[in-house]
């Protein structure tokens, strides 16, 4: 997918009010290749899409198809610390009684 259609495609996302409850956005390392065209950068197009949100948004996570992979138990509740430095992510499955 090339800068312009990412942009695209979380641009209509973001329009389409998908993103208007976010507390966070986490994106995972990608295994493609970094666009090297004068077009707009990765790092461009997330600041272009949550940057008047006033959230967190942390990319090239350990997370996704690239080792060094963490898992993502599907439908566990996440929380994440981020000092800067380094991310703490600790995943819960189930619910306080």
């Amino acid at each position: 997918m090339s800068p312009c259609q990412l942009l695209r495609c979380l641009m209509s996302l973001k329009l389409q009010g998908w993103f208007d409850e976010l507390g966070a956005v986490l994106i995972g390392r990608s295994a493609a290749p970094l666009a090297a065209t004068d077009q707009l950068t990765e790092l461009e197009i997330l600041e272009r899409i949550f940057g008047d949100f006033m959230i967190p948004v942390l990319y090239d996570a350990d997370i996704g198809h690239v080792p060094p992979q963490v898992s993502l138990v599907n439908g566990a509740l996440a929380e994440i610390s981020f000092d800067g430095r380094m991310a703490i992510l600790r995943q819960r499955i189930g619910y306080d009684v």
